[in-house]
């Protein structure tokens, strides 16, 4: 969590050093409308120790200052640095564990339908894949559920740096995450089956389920790459 609090003050600073070579625009009054907002989710967040309120309520108020000081112009200016608080706000754990579920869900599902065409002795019991003479469950790392907000870090990096020229590549971009998490899990996963059925039930959880972590990253990164070169070959 440090690490994202460092590089949101970087690229906050970042800007305001490019800013200093740029005319700045009139702030207005229209700015009292999100930073009003923000503060009461602000007072409710933390009287009622909602730390999704509590945190997201900074998006609103550094919007709002934003607007009154420089105008539109301004926050449109550091919108990368407020879109990268969302990664510092804590989903609600109701909304965690649904999500969790569903994606181990999928994961295993996807992991069992391509083995078996592939040829292995593959079975599943919900989250629980059996090959051969092993039992392996799809745990909540293997969800793609934490992965995912280091992904979209990394595409609100990646677009900071390489902004595509058109909104909807943008957008498309950073949709791409999602279903990046997703296939970088299942890899992993195949991985690790493949490496249990082969070398064993030891090897499977030791170097190779650690390593497995930088494989998914990896992949992942990877398919916001191909994302990002076919919208450039299709949409210029």
């Amino acid at each position: 969590m440090a690490r994202f609090f460092l590089i949101i003050a970087w690229m906050f600073w970042n800007k305001a050093q490019q800013a200093r070579s740029e005319t700045s625009a009139a702030g207005s009054k229209l700015g009292m409308l999100p930073f009003v907002l923000g503060l009461v989710c602000y007072v409710v967040g933390h009287s009622q120790d909602v730390w999704f309120l509590e945190i997201g309520s900074f998006m609103l108020l550094i919007s709002g200052l934003l607007w009154m000081l420089g105008g539109y112009p301004a926050v449109l200016r550091y919108r990368y640095p407020i879109l990268f608080i969302v990664i510092l706000i804590p989903l609600p754990g109701f909304l965690v564990d649904w999500l969790t579920a569903g994606l181990k869900m999928g994961v295993s599902q996807a992991v069992e339908q391509l083995l078996y065409m592939a040829g292995y002795p593959i079975s599943r019991s919900g989250v629980v894949l059996n090959i051969g003479q092993y039992q392996l469950m799809v745990a909540d790392a293997c969800s793609g559920i934490n992965s995912l907000f280091s992904l979209f870090a990394f595409g609100l990096l990646y677009l900071y740096f390489f902004t595509p020229a058109k909104l909807s590549n943008r957008l498309l971009l950073l949709c791409s995450v999602l279903p990046a998490a997703i296939v970088s899990n299942i890899v992993r996963v195949i991985t690790l089956v493949l490496v249990t059925y082969y070398f064993g039930d030891a090897a499977g959880q030791g170097f190779i389920h650690q390593f497995s972590g930088l494989l998914l990253f990896g992949v992942a990164i990877l398919c916001v790459f191909m994302v990002d070169a076919f919208l450039q070959k299709v949409n210029g």
